[in-house]
């Protein structure tokens, strides 16, 4: 028994020469060895003679098996790295596969691959006649996108901070806390707290990055202002007290002996209201306001 596609080597004993009939098939027609490569069953006639020249003659058969039809299927011919991909195998009884470092498995019809780089994958079926075919796929790894956010990383209380990402081509945000949207490559963020923002960054391949990216909340000052009256006769003066910051700032100016310290003179000629921007060392700012009222 031969299979389909396959070699057979016969060699006969006991004469001195030999002659094989039909020549189909045949690498040679004489001689005690041939190689028979058969493209249907067949039976050859051999006849053979010794040296006293006396005859006997042999019959042998080649049956002819047919080979199975490997074929070997993937849903993609890709994976992002890091990823798996089902491979399946058809056509036969059995199956082997190699290489077998990135799959799960070296037998069966199906098994996982997870290769690390572009891969040539093997399989060798068995049909139940015993008869081989083999099915090649190649499965390529695609790098993960990289991604970079760009932004400031700090922000005041209430105040909103402007965040950018690249390396991919459509990027989602999560959580949603304190976002304007959660799909883009760029947001505005507000978050009451310290909040680390999640980016997933997918690329045309449809492969995915992530990134962290933290953003730290300031705290505000508490910014108030005292006076040594509210309520003062016109051409008097009122002091303002400012406390709860580092630096201040005054507003209505025009009234007032100074437009920055913690304590200013004020000489409305009207009831007038006065403001003070507070700023603290870490830069964050909150205003208090008073009104000063002229009798």
């Amino acid at each position: 028994q031969v299979c389909e596609g396959e070699d057979v080597v016969i060699t006969f004993s006991g004469a001195s020469t030999y002659s094989w009939f039909p020549p189909t098939y045949l690498n040679a027609t004489a001689g005690s060895t041939v190689t028979i490569t058969p493209l249907d069953t067949i039976t050859y006639t051999v006849t053979a003679q010794n040296a006293s020249g006396c005859t006997d003659e042999a019959t042998f058969f080649v049956d002819l098996l047919p080979a199975p039809t490997i074929i070997s299927s993937a849903p993609g011919s890709f994976v992002c790295d890091g990823d798996d991909i089902a491979i399946t195998a058809t056509g036969a009884n059995s199956y082997i596969w190699s290489p077998s470092a990135s799959l799960n498995s070296s037998i069966g019809s199906n098994v996982i691959a997870t290769p690390l780089a572009a891969t040539l994958y093997t399989v060798v079926g068995t049909a139940t006649n015993g008869c081989k075919d083999s099915s090649y796929i190649t499965i390529s790894v695609n790098p993960l996108p990289i991604l970079n956010v760009t932004g400031s990383n700090t922000t005041c209380e209430g105040q909103p901070v402007s965040l950018s990402v690249s390396g991919a081509n459509t990027y989602i945000w999560s959580p949603s806390t304190g976002l304007d949207t959660t799909a883009g490559n760029i947001v505005s963020a507000t978050p009451s707290l310290t909040q680390v923002y999640t980016i997933v960054g997918t690329d045309l391949n449809q492969c995915e990055g992530l990134i962290n990216y933290t953003v730290s909340v300031l705290q505000n000052p508490n910014v108030s202002i005292g006076t040594s009256e509210d309520s003062i006769c016109i051409g008097n003066t009122a002091v303002l007290a400012a406390s709860g910051a580092s630096s201040y700032t005054w507003t209505a100016s025009s009234s007032l002996n100074a437009n920055t310290g913690n304590i200013v003179s004020a000489i409305p000629t009207t009831t007038t209201s006065y403001s003070v921007l507070g700023t603290a060392l870490n830069g964050c700012a909150s205003t208090s306001f008073i009104t000063i009222n002229v009798n």
